[in-house]
């Protein structure tokens, strides 16, 4: 039986969609605040030029939202997380890529 080879999906209740995100519940209104300032920091950086979409010259890339809560070692919850997620497999120009940083704290 071929399924029963089939690898089992778990679902990590931490990690969630835009969808399951901004569903109305307590924890919205701390998902949009998340969601809010991972926008500023993109903008800060200058990760992006917004141009409308029948001026663009280049190939628009589909992205996505993850979410996620932040939890210590004792699995209290530290903070709520938002991250904006491009496929870069999808860019066709020769420009560097980098990779975000992680800092050494949540290293194990």
């Amino acid at each position: 039986n071929p399924s029963a080879y089939a690898a089992r999906k778990a679902k990590d209740p931490d990690t969630l969609s835009w969808n399951e995100a901004m569903v109305d519940g307590p924890e919205k209104a701390k998902w949009m605040e998340a969601a809010n300032a991972e926008i500023q920091s993109l903008v800060k950086h200058g990760t992006w030029a917004e141009v409308p979409k029948d001026e663009a010259t280049s190939r628009i890339i589909p992205g996505t939202w993850v979410f996620r809560r932040k939890r210590s070692p004792d699995g209290e919850l530290k903070k709520y997380k938002a991250r904006y997620c491009c496929r870069g497999d999808l860019e066709n120009n020769a420009l560097d890529t980098f990779a975000p940083v992680v800092a050494w704290s949540t290293v194990r």
